[in-house]
């Protein structure tokens, strides 16, 4: 260290208080302290020109000293060193190369000597310590009294400050060296630690220096305390985050850019939905309105194709978007309550014409022990298990198609279901299977390949079934068929299987003859049978199924139902029939034909000797139930006696095609849509105003009273969602509230709840068809009864009459229906009042259920509505409800028995 002169070390020795020596490379002492001539033991003398490996050794012997030297650099090395001759005393010590002058080295001891594996520290080693620790870390730190000044620093903190030597910061503030706003923020957080005696963590300012440089801290501070826990200043420890807080703002910027990027997407999507859709409602709407028209084989053709090729392109249309939504996470999951069964029946009858065409077996295998009702987003699950199925039909030429249901596991009241297809169609080779659930990728996707489709089907499914806790799977060989496997996760509304609530007792051990060409559908129909508590018996063919019952009656056990296929080589089901009418043993067997297709022809046939019933496959377990029961001469009503072992006549169920005729507001500014929306409504019966904007619809709202209104979002002049808040503004005054809904050609997330915020009450998405409108408007009636919940037993409960508009063919309905409940409504009311005050809530729920659907068919709403209430209040078991529903149940009934006597006297 060429720089370093005599006084100056003489200096040093004098001012440092712990030992130290500056070596040379080779270990020799170029310069060292009193103190360190001292625990050497060569006091009085220069020790200047030894050894230091004569003098002390490493305490590990596999450390030389002499190479510890020649290999220093600036990066301390921190060990320990013995005394030569001495065998307890063992120092702490670092060594390091001297920065300006790379060929010295400094040794300082720490004076911490360790004897016999005991440290000993005096005041004067640990303060030592403490400054060597603090240097030796990258974070700054400090120690402040209670009046701010500093006391201790490290060198890291030292440069931050720039102070021209060590030391020179002790006994100032940080006031002395940085901006008034950062004195500012690190006095206030310094005032806090010392007033609190709490710590402040993690606290992110910016330390700028006067006319320096500027850094982004993350700061800790802590209050220090003496022996007598007096505090004496605090203790601050910061991290420059600088680096960070740049990548934290460019990733802040990035996330900016990416939102808009996505709303900008996500507008285009919406926009694009509603521009794509409104011509296709046109086209699908006027087609179908033109199919049931008077029309000639050849323009049925002409209107048949137009209306495929429209539904074609709207389904590559909705997987595009659905896909887009799926990727702009646009795309958020119901969780409702839905009938599990019927979504499984209802998604594979819309397949039913097109295997029948190609002369397909179409089967639908649903574990009887599954739950009725499941809570999860219907739309979605079945559109995941449309796709499968679409797929499936696709790709089979001849075979059959399989959709088989049962639980894979169950925790709680969560159900993991799993639904399989299976097909026999042309399979997927075992190169491909990894890749078709890629986005755009198909199992052929070769030029010349016979299939079409956006390769979105599969990617969309497993996107959907991943989002509903699930997956899906495929198993398949080239030329052998396939199967795909959804997985997905419900929960468990309802446990309660259809049998157990239409109880088939009565029918109890009857013995069933199935005969079906097809494997699947005889274990298909076995199993239901058997869950029902029938005893089947299954037969491929004709002729062995007339030998079967021939030998039963021998043997003393005939068969009393013969379920019957009608497409089987040989004899046909009719044909069977037949055989078995002309034998006086066998008349006396009840028949029913299950049939993919069948002639008119060939049904009058079967009906003249004794088929009871034809359904349609795949067959509904419902469906089936019921003709079971009908062929038996046991009605729903009838069931339901059996089961409760109740003397009361059932409460008659309203059929599925009655509804209340409404008058409908109609707002649109489209004149196909117009036309398409008017004639729907009115092939339902419903009386139907029209308005060409939200302008229009608001005063025509104002001069006349209207039971729903049906408004378009995107009109001119104003459009359906500041018409929807001006209607709800006027209904404030009239202390009424009529159904909006939405009608729409935009599919985005959001989009119904912007209109549900702006007052509507439901959303129905273009292009709809018959039976989607039909749906909506069932809804909207539900959602009225389940609102009235909430205000019948309220101050602005109004009873209302009964509302009577008859056709003719309804009329004896009706009559039987009104005669039905006058004589048994007070009787049956009369049983839920206990003496005792104790309710039979399971009773009381099924009667509820069942006089709503009475009061649906009586055209009661407020009854139903009251029904409704009694059956909520009866499933929570909720005593004070229940007794408020019966009371405003008796009241209504009251009511309505007197409109239905004057309706009996004038039929």
């Amino acid at each position: 260290m060429s720089n370093i002169t005599p006084s100056m070390t003489d200096n040093l020795a004098k001012v440092i208080p712990w030992p130290y020596a500056l070596c040379n490379r080779s270990g020799a002492i170029v310069h060292c302290n009193e103190v360190f001539l001292r625990l050497i033991g060569a006091e009085g003398g220069s020790g200047v020109g030894q050894l230091l490996s004569e003098l002390m050794t490493t305490a590990q012997a596999s450390q030389d000293l002499e190479s510890l030297f020649s290999n220093a650099s600036n990066e301390a090395w921190h060990g320990k060193l013995r005394i030569a001759g001495s065998q307890n005393l063992v120092l702490e010590a670092m060594m390091q190369a001297d920065p300006e002058s790379p060929d010295s080295v400094w040794l300082i001891i720490m004076e911490n000597p360790v004897v016999n594996g005991q440290m000993i520290l005096n005041p004067r080693s640990e303060l030592r310590l403490l400054q060597i620790l603090m240097d030796h870390t990258l974070d700054y730190v400090y120690f402040t009294d209670i009046h701010g000044r500093f006391v201790i620093t490290n060198r890291a903190f030292q440069r931050t400050l720039e102070t021209q030597y060590p030391g020179q910061e002790v006994g100032k503030s940080v006031g002395d060296f940085v901006t008034r706003e950062t004195a500012r923020w690190v006095g206030e957080t310094d005032q806090e630690v010392l007033t609190t005696l709490k710590p402040i963590v993690n606290h992110v300012g910016l330390f700028q220096i006067r006319n320096g440089g500027a850094f982004w801290l993350q700061t800790t501070k802590m209050p220090v305390f003496d022996h007598n826990r007096l505090c004496i200043g605090l203790v601050s420890v910061s991290r420059d985050i600088s680096e960070a807080r740049q990548t934290e703002n460019r990733l802040r910027m990035a996330i900016q850019r990416a939102e808009q990027a996505n709303k900008a997407k996500s507008d285009f999507l919406a926009n694009m939905s509603h521009e794509i859709r409104t011509p296709i409602n046109g086209i699908i709407g006027m087609s179908e309105l033109c199919l049931e028209s008077d029309i000639s084989p050849d323009q049925e053709r002409y209107i048949q194709t137009v209306l495929n090729c429209s539904n074609t392109l709207l389904a590559l249309v909705n997987d595009i978007l659905d896909f887009s939504k799926i990727e702009a996470g646009q795309l958020e999951l119901e969780n409702i309550d839905f009938d599990l069964r019927e979504a499984i029946e209802d998604t594979v009858d819309q397949f039913v014409s097109i295997t029948r065409d190609r002369g397909l077996e179409l089967a639908v295998k649903i574990d009887p022990s599954l739950p009725t009702v499941v809570s999860g987003d219907p739309i979605r699950f079945r559109q995941v298990l449309n796709n499968l199925v679409s797929n499936a039909v696709k790709f089979t030429e001849e075979g059959e198609v399989i959709i088989a249901a049962r639980q894979s596991a169950v925790s709680g009241d969560r159900l993991k279901l799993l639904i399989e297809v299976s097909d026999t169609g042309i399979g997927i080779s075992e190169n491909r299977l990894d890749n078709i659930f890629e986005t755009f990728t198909q199992g052929d996707s070769s030029t010349t390949r016979k299939y079409g489709g956006t390769g979105l089907g599969l990617s969309i499914s497993r996107k959907l079934a991943r989002m509903m806790g699930g997956d899906v799977f495929v198993d398949s060989e080239l030329g052998k068929g396939a199967t795909f496997s959804v997985e997905l996760d419900v929960g468990i509304v309802s446990s309660e299987t259809e049998t157990e609530m239409l109880n088939l007792e009565e029918l109890n051990g009857c013995r069933v003859l199935i005969v079906d060409d097809n494997l699947t559908n005889r274990q298909i129909l076995d199993e239901v049978c058997r869950h029902w508590g029938l005893l089947p018996t299954t037969c491929d063919d004709g002729v062995k199924a007339i030998a079967r019952m021939e030998r039963a009656i021998a043997d003393g056990a005939p068969f009393q139902l013969l379920l019957l296929d009608q497409q089987m080589p040989g004899l046909s089901g009719t044909d069977i029939a037949s055989l078995v009418h002309s034998r006086s043993q066998l008349r006396d067997i009840r028949m029913m034909i299950l049939t993919s297709a069948i002639t008119q022809e060939e049904r009058e046939r079967g009906r003249q000797m004794g088929i009871g019933r034809f359904l349609t496959k795949p067959i509904k377990q419902n469906d089936l139930r019921e003709a079971v029961l009908d062929v038996f001469g046991l009605s729903l009503g009838q069931q339901k006696l059996l089961k409760t072992g109740s003397s009361r006549a059932p409460i008659p169920m309203p059929r599925g095609d009655e509804m209340p005729r409404l008058r409908i507001l109609l707002a649109e500014d489209n004149l196909i849509n117009q036309e398409v929306a008017l004639q729907r409504l009115t092939k339902l019966g419903h009386e139907v105003t029209v308005a060409n904007d939200g302008q229009e619809a608001v005063d025509t709202f104002q001069t006349l009273v209207f039971d729903l209104v049906l408004m378009d979002v995107q009109m001119p002049k104003m459009d359906g969602l500041d018409a929807t808040r001006r209607i709800r503004d006027i209904e404030a005054n009239l202390n009424r509230r009529t159904p909006i809904i939405a009608m729409t050609a935009r599919a985005m997330r959001g989009d119904e709840q912007v209109c549900l915020d702006a007052g509507m009450d439901g959303y129905l998405t273009k292009p709809f068809r018959a039976a989607k409108m039909r749906e909506v408007l069932v809804q909207v009636l539900d959602r009225l009864e389940r609102d009235a919940k909430v205000t019948v037993s309220g101050p602005q409960y109004e009873p209302a009459t009964i509302a009577l508009q008859l056709d003719e063919e309804d009329q004896e309905d009706m009559v039987l229906a009104a005669r039905m409940f006058n004589d048994s409504f007070a009787q049956e009311l009369a049983e839920f009042f206990p003496s005792d005050g104790a309710h039979d809530y399971d009773a009381l729920k099924h009667y509820a259920h069942s006089l709503k659907g009475a009061a649906g068919l009586l055209r009661a709403i407020r009854l139903g509505q009251c029904a409704a209430c009694l059956e909520d209040a009866a499933k929570r078991h909720d005593r004070e409800g229940v007794d408020e529903a019966l009371g405003q149940l008796s009241k209504e009934g009251a009511l309505i028995r007197a409109s239905l006597e004057s309706f009996l006297l004038d039929s």
